[in-house]
């Protein structure tokens, strides 16, 4: 051993310098592992906050697509129950209507002006009209009895024409609605099917009990408006 070597290991400040190194050597490896372990864990947690956004963002978009169907829904369901009241109301007056008609009017204080308004107002071909026009001079009766009866026909037949336009629609939306506002829907299209079909064929004295009453239609509309309120504010969801 030189005498060099043996002097710095007799040198008390040698080992506090060894020592020193060792504990700075060690110090830097610690902080070394300690920030590559916190480097490795903020990795790790910055993945899981990432995954945790991306989740996050994947179930609030779910939420909103199914709420937006929801609105989507609620809003069409609405406008089917709008749309087919609506044509329920239009055949309900024109099946109702035809009662009216049969009191009529007398014509006796028409001229013939007031009569041309009158076929016009209930859309009677021009053809038509001037027929029956030409006639009142020789057989005004008869001309205004052929008046009558061909007004009722063009009625009832634009009662049948709105009761088969209420029951496409029906059809078109039944989609929205459940089975006891379909039931109720149907039973209206019964009363007034039975009622069109006394119109057509005058149901015999003994059967006029089976005939549907004004009140009665009335009553089946109303059932129809009362299933659809109930329906679109979630009564009978």
């Amino acid at each position: 051993m030189s005498d060099s070597l043996r002097g710095l290991l007799s040198d008390p400040f040698t080992y506090l310098f060894i020592a020193a190194a060792v504990g700075l050597i060690h110090l830097y490896l610690k902080r070394r592992i300690a920030a590559g372990v916190d480097h490795r864990f903020a990795v790790r947690l910055e993945d899981h906050k990432q995954s945790l956004h991306l989740a996050a963002e994947a179930s609030r978009y779910q939420q909103e697509q199914l709420l937006s169907k929801r609105n989507l829904y609620a809003s069409n369901a609405h406008v089917a129950a709008v749309e087919v009241y609506r044509a329920l109301r239009m055949a309900h007056g024109g099946c109702v209507n035809l009662r009216g008609f049969r009191q009529g009017l007398t014509f006796e204080e028409f001229n013939a002006v007031d009569l041309k308004d009158y076929m016009s107002s209930h859309q009677v071909p021009k053809g038509k009209q001037e027929e029956i026009l030409g006639r009142l001079a020789n057989d005004r009766a008869g001309a205004l009895r052929d008046m009558r009866a061909y007004i009722r026909i063009m009625e009832v037949q634009d009662a049948e024409r709105k009761l088969g336009e209420a029951q496409n629609t029906v059809m078109l939306n039944e989609l929205y609605f459940d089975d006891a506002v379909i039931g109720t829907i149907n039973r209206f299209f019964t009363t007034m099917n039975e009622w069109m079909a006394f119109i057509q064929v005058p149901a015999e004295a003994h059967e006029r009990a089976l005939v549907p009453t004004t009140d009665q239609m009335q009553q089946a509309l109303e059932a129809v408006h009362t299933a659809l309120r109930e329906r679109l504010s979630g009564g009978a969801a």
